[in-house]
């Protein structure tokens, strides 16, 4: 499969807004941010098969609005369907950890009502177990440069100051955690604001956005809390060395490495196919579908 067929890239230049008076002098200077998203197939798959991430951002005068879904094509039916739609409602309207469940009502029904299935079997298991998927947005305020994030599952946004130390991660489980099956978003269930997670903090200048499926966010953030030297996470790094799964096996190739966060995430955005490949052939990084969108406020 040549996986370029299947790469989806979306850049924004930094972007600016202002009002000028009739003397032509700017009166409102908003900030500038650099935006990029990209998503790709997983590796070695037939080119028929349907990337399960979907990713999408807006960028207007007065905000931000970014979102990843990763469909969960292990169980139910339609994930990749699932996924987009709960990308395109979130770009349309954001909810809350209060509202989480009323705002999946909203477009639901709509979605199960209107799929066919010729065969019965598939339309059995579609009405039994609906459909899976992932949750991670993010709204900036451009005016007050406030951003607040929302996350239901794995997918995971990080948000780095200008030295690239970590502010926090939303939502705020350990790596030893992305090898437990998630809590997702499906049509057919209630959505438990309990195991929702919501964030709002600054967004200053010089700091930084990323938004990652799970493999992809898993790898991320291995590499910097491996390149840290505060000891501040070696609780959390002793049990994903402890832990004897597959993602332990990941782990252990990146503790051997040298990578910087500010490195990859460079790499990534310069040619994002090609070092997806490169860590997927150094055995860093696990075969799955690649969601990732990355936010930098300029000034």
């Amino acid at each position: 499969m040549n996986n370029e067929e299947q790469l989806e890239h979306k850049i924004h230049e930094p972007s600016t807004s202002s009002m000028n008076n009739p003397d032509c002098e700017i009166i409102e200077q908003k900030s500038k941010y650099n935006i990029q998203e990209f998503s790709m197939s997983k590796m070695n798959e037939s080119s028929e098969r349907e990337n399960e991430d979907s990713v999408d951002f807006i960028d207007d005068d007065e905000q931000i609005i970014s979102a990843i879904s990763d469909g969960a094509g292990g169980v139910g039916l339609l994930s990749s369907k699932w996924s987009k739609c709960i990308v395109e409602n979130f770009i349309k309207k954001q909810p809350t950890k209060a509202s989480i469940d009323d705002w999946l009502g909203e477009f639901s029904h709509s979605f199960s009502s209107d799929k066919q299935f010729n065969d019965v079997f598939k339309k059995t298991k579609f009405r039994k177990e609906g459909s899976f998927a992932s949750l991670c947005g993010a709204v900036i305020n451009k005016n007050s440069n406030k951003i607040y994030s929302i996350s239901y599952g794995d997918s995971m946004l990080l948000h780095f100051d200008k030295d690239w130390s970590l502010k926090y991660r939303n939502p705020n489980i350990y790596l030893s955690d992305f090898s437990k099956f998630p809590h997702l978003l499906n049509w057919k269930d209630i959505a438990k604001s309990n195991l929702t997670t919501e964030e709002n903090s600054d967004f200053d200048v010089e700091d930084k956005l990323i938004l990652a499926s799970d493999g992809l966010a898993f790898m991320l953030l291995s590499i910097y809390l491996l390149q840290d030297t505060t000891k501040k996470y070696d609780q959390e790094i002793n049990l994903m060395l402890e832990k004897p799964d597959l993602n332990h096996y990941y782990f252990e190739k990146l503790k051997n490495s040298d990578y910087k966060i500010s490195d990859v995430v460079k790499d990534l955005c310069s040619d994002f196919e090609t070092n997806i490949k490169i860590f997927y052939d150094n055995n860093c990084l696990t075969n799955d579908d690649y969601s990732f969108v990355f936010i930098e406020r300029l000034s």
